[in-house]
């Protein structure tokens, strides 16, 4: 009767451990999962709370409280390192301050944060505008004509997108390029007195360019035709060294 009990027993104890095997894994799984979903609301929760210092850093910076709004936008790029815009704006708010090379810094991140948002998004032409808008504060303004060309060429009805172009091939000193651009971004808003006011010293820059290169080409006209006659004059006395019978008689 007790070796009939045994194998019974023996079964109860296997279900019981495998049981118990399967609760222990299914509370790992549970738990593995609870700690993805907190990471998941943590991110949630820091890149609301990065967009709320960016919102009031801007609102410092309107008010000049430059320092207040550099504190403000450092700890939104820290709870959201890909905040692009929040990267821009410490640096606008650091050149403020005089903190050059600290803001330098600010605008190469945020060159890296909006060349990962177009890498996502290559479309989108605030991104490349903004991509535009670092380049020029870093001085790269090949870069940035690159960029600002990509962003009218995606949205060609914004004024201010056309202006920024001009005033960067204005600095490439490609004047041609600049005036087209500014006289773009005054067409589509006529009460853009910046604008206006960029074209006309474009126009002017233009001017003087184009007065400086015809003179150049004239100088070089000039330059190549004493060259030809100093070549003909030498050919001349050469021949009448080599022939005296032909140089002319001497008047009486």
């Amino acid at each position: 009767m007790t070796r009939k009990l045994i194998p019974v027993f023996l079964c109860l104890f296997l279900s019981l451990s495998g049981c118990k095997k399967k609760g222990a894994q299914s509370s790992q799984n549970g738990a593995q999962s609870n700690s993805s979903s907190s990471e998941s609301a943590g991110g949630v929760v820091n890149q609301a709370e990065a967009q709320r210092l960016l919102d009031q850093g801007k609102e410092f910076y309107m008010n000049d409280r430059d320092q207040d709004a550099a504190d403000a936008f450092r700890k939104a790029t820290e709870l959201d390192p890909d905040l692009a815009e929040a990267h821009y704006r410490l640096g606008l708010a650091l050149d403020s301050l005089g903190q050059k090379q600290d803001a330098d810094e600010a605008y190469k991140k945020a060159v890296e944060a909006y060349e990962k948002i177009l890498r996502q998004n290559p479309k989108s032409a605030e991104a490349q505008f903004n991509l535009g808008q670092a380049y020029s504060r870093l001085g790269k303004y090949e870069e940035a004509v690159k960029a600002y060309k990509q962003a009218v060429k995606l949205q060609d009805d914004n004024a201010d997108y056309y202006y920024e172009l001009g005033i960067a091939h204005n600095k490439l000193a490609q004047y041609s390029e600049a005036v087209a651009a500014l006289e773009r971004a005054t067409e589509l808003d006529p009460d853009n007195f910046r604008a206006s006011d960029a074209l006309e010293k474009a126009r002017i820059d233009l001017q003087r360019q184009q007065a400086i290169i015809k003179h150049q080409a004239d100088e070089l006209r000039r330059q190549e035709e004493l060259k030809k006659n100093a070549n003909n004059a030498n050919s001349i006395n050469s021949n009448l060294k080599q022939n005296p019978a032909l140089a002319p008689a001497p008047s009486p």
